[in-house]
């Protein structure tokens, strides 16, 4: 049996269960099914913790936090840049 987006897709009859009654063929068909829709709730449940793992909310606000902080060292580079070129030509004029 498979299932896919929820529902049988299809069925495969094994060789060896051609000699069972009819009656024994027909009650393997849920336990089957059953198993089936189990490991396709299984791949659902596994693609969605796949998406969850990734929370696009908390990306964003950690991006932002370090752009906020290479912001911040650029600005504190810039300045102590800017202290060092007024030092220079205070010396320079001395």
């Amino acid at each position: 049996m498979t299932v896919r987006n929820g529902r049988l897709a299809s069925a495969e009859l094994r060789e060896e269960a051609l000699g069972l009654e009819p009656e024994d063929i027909a009650k393997l068909f849920p336990t089957a099914t059953n198993r089936a829709r189990d490991a396709h709730d299984q791949q659902v449940i596994a693609a969605l913790q796949n998406q969850q793992d990734t929370d696009l909310t908390a990306l964003q606000a950690h991006l932002a936090e370090l752009s906020r902080r290479a912001e911040r060292g650029m600005d504190e580079y810039l300045a102590s840049m800017k202290q060092l070129l007024s030092e220079a030509r205070r010396r320079m004029q001395q």
